[in-house]
């Protein structure tokens, strides 16, 4: 029987094209960098597919897996024994040294069903120092009909020295209004322009939060950040960061500390656009009082918010047991210090 798998989303038609016609002998490792929620899972596991397929089929964007050969119907039921996973285990922040090690053992035995092995690395930057030197050595002496493909959103993570080994291509998050039409076609309630870029302007993970009805939530933290950037000149401003603080814990549960942050980044880069190119995009999505309070701020403090949240943003990542809100109110009150 012929597993016949969705079609892939239209944004990531144009890269699959490109990758299905590469030749496997032009390089034996591919690194996508891919910003979260566009679903670039879905490409990675068509490529895999189409590598191990028996039979490939011909299409106008090229080769793709039939769906009926062993190795399909493998790959169909999660069990195919030549494609290699490697990502974080559950509950751990980064991919250690002996799933690497465990990885590099696997591949030096020749395929049980195909004649090639897929590794695939899914967020390729948490790897650990050691873990990362680990795969520069597999990447440097590939063994025979062995190829990799990493992913990641944080490509500037990775050491140059595994980026130097990888074929890399870069994911784009699609056209804003195209993304809009795609997600609104899918829902009973449509969603605005502003929610799509509440979201980084990933659709799958808008299309998600507007089956759940989860906008809410965030206009909630876009409110009161915009509170907390209109009254950074004024006597209670103080007391503005604390009340946002306080209304931020009250979120914590449908709000993760992640999407917070990167709200807060896409606000202040509003600002900064609401200042120095006033046709901006910012009166497109913006209420009247929100783009107001944006003209209230600083660039000055807007700058240096930025850097402290951005510096926050890495510590989350390298250590997930600190706290947050503690930080970041620090981060907003701090930013509004005069210079000395």
């Amino acid at each position: 029987m012929s597993v016949q798998p969705a079609g892939l989303y239209p944004w990531l038609r144009p890269t699959y094209a490109k990758l299905a016609n590469l030749d496997g002998n032009d390089h034996h490792a591919v690194l996508l960098a891919a910003p979260k929620g566009i679903g670039h899972g879905q490409l990675v596991s068509r490529l895999i597919e189409l590598k191990h397929c028996s039979c490939p089929n011909n299409s106008a964007s090229g080769q793709k897996a039939c769906g009926g050969c062993q190795n399909c119907l493998l790959h169909a039921a999660g069990s195919h024994p030549d494609h290699i996973v490697i990502k974080p285990l559950e509950g751990k922040a980064q991919i250690s040294i002996e799933q690497v090690r465990a990885c590099s053992a696997k591949v030096l035995n020749k395929g049980l069903i195909s004649p090639y092995r897929v590794v695939e690395i899914d967020q390729a930057h948490l790897m650990t120092v050691s873990a990362a030197n680990a795969l520069l050595k597999m990447l440097e002496e590939p063994p025979t009909n062995v190829y990799f493909i990493l992913s990641t959103d944080q490509p500037s993570q990775l050491p140059a020295t595994v980026l130097s080994r990888c074929v890399k291509t870069t994911l784009e998050r699609p056209n804003p209004t195209q993304s809009l039409n795609w997600i609104n076609r899918q829902l009973d309630k449509p969603i605005s322009l502003l929610d799509l870029y509440l979201v980084d302007c990933a659709p799958l993970s808008a299309l998600q939060m507007g089956k759940a009805g989860g906008f809410e939530q965030l206009h909630e933290v876009l409110n009161g950040y915009c509170l907390v950037l209109g009254a950074v000149n004024a006597v209670n401003f103080n007391a503005q960061c604390i009340s946002f603080i306080e209304q931020l814990r009250l979120l914590e549960k449908s709000v993760s500390h992640d999407e917070m942050l990167n709200l807060m980044l896409w606000l202040n880069n509003l600002s900064l656009k609401k200042h120095f190119v006033p046709q901006s995009i910012v009166n497109e999505v913006l209420a009247p009082e929100q783009a107001k309070l944006l003209t209230q701020t600083s660039p000055r403090y807007v700058l240096a918010c930025n850097s402290g949240i951005v510096e926050l943003r890495q510590q989350l990542i390298q250590n997930n047991g600190i706290n947050v809100l503690l930080q970041l109110q620090q981060v907003i009150v701090n930013c509004n210090q005069p210079l000395n």
